[in-house]
């Protein structure tokens, strides 16, 4: 079966730039010698691009580069008032992040941060995973590797209410790992 011309479009880039494989490349100048408009697009494509690398042809005017570049440069740089308006965001986001920083760290409810409260012991501090392919009524930690199937994600508190029970093995080794 041959090449059609939409194929030979596509691998024409490729055909002049030597990167197709001998295959496709077999395939292609076979196609190219029954079909007339494809050899002609070939040909002028070579020919444009022999066009495009001649030097002689394309000669910008003294001067042009330059004016060009001092477009682009004037194009770019930042306005008087743009520059501004970012000092003032930087000036107003540091004072703000710093107050966050310091408040939460003021409100904080732990003495020690190193122990953890029981709160964060308690699945409910997160989400956990329920398999919708399972008929057990079971929920787990998101990376439990007994969790089986398509996992669906809530609150412990709503896995709960629906019904589930907790997972004896993800749950008993994270309260574990959290206690050393």
């Amino acid at each position: 079966m041959g090449m059609s011309c939409e194929e030979a479009l596509r691998d024409l880039s490729d055909y002049i730039d030597e990167e197709l494989d001998p295959s496709a490349r077999h395939a292609f100048e076979a196609h190219i010698q029954g079909c007339r408009q494809c050899a002609s697009l070939l040909e002028g494509t070579r020919n444009l691009i022999s066009v495009y690398r001649d030097e002689r042809v394309f000669r910008m005017p003294d001067g042009m580069r330059e004016r060009i570049e001092k477009r682009i440069r004037a194009e770019i740089a930042p306005t008087r008032r743009a520059f501004l308006a970012w000092t003032l965001t930087a000036a107003a986001t540091l004072p703000l992040g710093l107050a966050l920083f310091s408040a939460r760290s003021h409100f904080s409810h732990e003495k020690n941060p190193q122990t953890p409260s029981p709160q964060q012991n308690h699945p409910s501090a997160g989400l956990v995973a329920v398999s919708v392919d399972s008929k057990e009524k079971v929920f787990h930690l998101p990376n439990c590797p007994k969790l089986e199937g398509k996992p669906r994600f809530l609150s412990a508190e709503e896995a709960i209410r629906e019904g589930y029970t907790p997972c004896p093995y993800c749950l008993g080794k994270d309260a574990k790992s959290k206690k050393s």
